[in-house]
């Protein structure tokens, strides 16, 4: 495991070694990442999802089934990070499908669904396993199709508005049950979000990760100074750029990064600066000085609620207290996002043909019985 991931020019890289016509190019300081073939325990690397600031998200083989892995970067707070989340999705894993469920659609996951990190059976959360000479914490999750917010915007920069408002209820609603346990997530971006059309072509949205999935009332307990130089700037509240203190961390920032999602979704382009420089970030300072009122320019929207409700959700002043109000909001104005209609597994189709098999030699044979009684009689 020697390869770099460099967070400006988003390539993989040799030891850090990448040819790059901007200069200041960090690839050396760029994050370890696990290669195609490599492996983690049981778990045989495929391909990356996403890199983040504290983890990595892979697409992985285990006995020959696609799964998901993410593992935590070699840090003391980003392991502990990954470890709360794991921990927090364990509790909120779905039930294993009954035997009558199987026979039908099961709805798509809002937020991905955990599954145990080793081969055996075993109550951790998440697991740890020694590569190279280096112990790595990671998770396991069941694979789901599409592709990253992030990647989705590239492709289709003008999300239609109401596609875009139903993305980030659906994160809303995913996040819901964190903030019920007075959770904060204090790293939403487009890169924690996947995104997948659905039969009718509505945009359909899973949660990642609940980053750092620790409770703001107990924020002093926490090296925030070295979590805040993690985070990234463009989608963070101005109070957590500005100060480092716990004061800073309250449910209302998780608000600010939703509503700058949105408005990236809508506006077309992110907010503010979207370039990383290093880890230390220079950017923070850039997008503290630059930071100036944002508007929409989109005819659709003229007249609409939704900047205002964008311009509530990212101002510091007036900002929405949570994400459920914020949410609710946008319900108002939108309505809840149409209930996906899910294809129906095979098994549904075998199964009615099976007892339309059994019903049609039941008519046979009854109609048979009956017509041999009737000549007979």
């Amino acid at each position: 495991m020697n390869k770099r991931f460099c967070e400006r020019c988003e390539k993989t890289t040799q030891d850090g070694h990448l040819w790059c016509s901007d200069r200041d190019c960090p690839a050396e300081q760029g994050y370890p990442v696990f290669d195609y073939g490599d492996y983690v325990a049981d778990l045989k690397v495929v391909r990356i999802i996403a890199v983040w600031r504290t983890a990595v998200l892979y697409e992985a083989m285990r006995n020959d089934n696609p799964v998901w892995l993410k593992v935590a970067h070699r840090d003391d707070e980003c392991e502990a990070r990954l470890k709360r989340d794991a921990k927090w999705l364990q509790l909120l894993a779905p039930r294993e499908p009954t035997f009558m469920q199987k026979f039908f659609a099961q709805p798509r996951p809002i937020h991905l669904a955990w599954l145990p990190p080793y081969p055996s059976k075993s109550d951790k959360a998440y697991g740890e396993v020694t590569v190279g000479d280096q112990t790595r914490v990671y998770s396991v999750f069941k694979a789901i199709p599409g592709s990253l917010l992030s990647h989705t915007l590239l492709e289709n920069p003008n999300i239609w508005h109401a596609e875009a408002v139903g993305i980030v209820t659906t994160v809303a609603a995913a996040m819901r049950s964190a903030l019920d346990k007075e959770l904060v997530h204090m790293g939403l971006t487009p890169d924690m979000i996947y995104v997948d059309k659905d039969s009718e072509g509505h945009y359909r949205a899973t949660l990642l990760d609940y980053g750092w999935c620790f409770r703001a009332k107990d924020a002093a307990n926490y090296n925030l100074a070295h979590m805040f130089r993690m985070v990234e700037p463009r989608y963070t509240a101005p109070e957590i750029l500005g100060q480092l203190g716990p004061q800073a961390v309250t449910p209302a920032m998780d608000v600010y990064s939703l509503g700058i999602i949105l408005y990236e979704m809508l506006a077309g382009h992110a907010g503010y600066e979207a370039t990383a420089v290093t880890r230390d970030d220079r950017m923070r300072q850039r997008v503290i000085a630059n930071r100036t009122p944002l508007a929409l320019k989109r005819p659709e929207l003229a007249g609409a609620q939704v900047p205002a409700i964008i311009e509530q959700a990212i101002a510091p002043q007036k900002r929405f207290a949570s994400i459920v109000d914020f949410q609710s909001a946008l319900v108002k104005v939108y309505g809840i996002p149409p209930i996906e209609k899910r294809p129906k597994p095979i098994r549904y189709y075998v199964a009615l043909a099976i007892m339309g098999a059994i019903l049609f030699s039941i008519v046979v044979s009854g109609t048979y019985l009956l017509l041999n009684a009737l000549i007979r009689g």
